[in-house]
């Protein structure tokens, strides 16, 4: 499935056909294998728990939280406007959600597709990756 792409030259490598979209995705998902064939890696998004479905070695993770919580960090931690930070939200989730269902076929926060799903607002962001790094120790047995 994964090509390469030779963007000096005019060959298509198989791509003719295949919009941008679908050419930037195959490439992506090749970076994606091969970052994660090299040694332990987080990889952030862009449909990786597809990409990656067939590998035993990785732990699917959906980092979620309310909305408010997602609004008061843009606000606070950002140091966005508040309508600004609306309508950002609104634009990434939007575009979130229609990237992994047109790639994935599936939504991005499908509990059958992950192996952890953690509220952030819970512990907030460094309580979250706390409990996440002590998951990761405990499935591969790292040593702190």
């Amino acid at each position: 499935l994964a090509m390469g792409i030779n963007v000096y030259g005019n060959q298509d490598f198989g791509f003719s056909g295949l919009s941008l979209d679908d050419r930037i995705f195959l490439a992506q998902s090749d970076v994606i294998r091969k970052v994660a064939e090299e040694g332990p890696c987080i990889i952030v998004g862009r449909c990786s728990d597809y990409i990656l479905q067939d590998k035993k070695n990785n732990i699917n993770v959906y980092i979620y939280s309310n909305y408010e919580t997602r609004l008061r960090n843009c606000i606070d931690i950002l140091h966005m406007k508040r309508e600004e930070a609306k309508t950002m939200i609104n634009k990434v989730d939007k575009a979130r959600i229609s990237y992994h269902k047109n790639f994935a076929k599936f939504l991005p926060d499908d509990p059958e597709h992950k192996d952890v799903m953690i509220d952030s607002g819970l512990l907030g962001v460094e309580g979250t990756a706390r409990i996440l790094a002590q998951i990761v120790t405990e499935k591969f047995g790292f040593v702190k």
